[in-house]
């Protein structure tokens, strides 16, 4: 059974900060935090080596992560570098 995503179960939004838009919307910080590191690897693969396009994790309503979640979010990007993203 296929979970419909609506504005109840979306807690995080993945924000282009350049283009001041929302890229994606997720429910858990770990899904929000691949998105940013796929999005990242396909704007280099399209563009070249060199480009990027900020990006930021907010939750709902362009609120700021809470200070326990950024915490969260710097283990996942460790865990990145040393494991890779499969390894989810």
């Amino acid at each position: 059974m296929k979970t419909i995503t609506t504005l109840e179960n979306v807690k995080y939004e993945l924000h282009d900060t350049f283009n001041k838009h929302i890229i994606s919307t997720h429910r858990s910080l770990l899904a929000a935090r691949k998105a940013e590191i796929r999005h990242g690897r396909a704007v280099k693969r399209a563009n070249g080596n060199s480009s990027y396009i900020p990006t930021a994790i907010r939750r709902a309503g362009n609120l700021p992560l809470t200070e326990d979640e950024g915490e969260v979010v710097m283990e996942i990007s460790l865990s990145v570098e040393c494991f890779g993203l499969r390894r989810w």
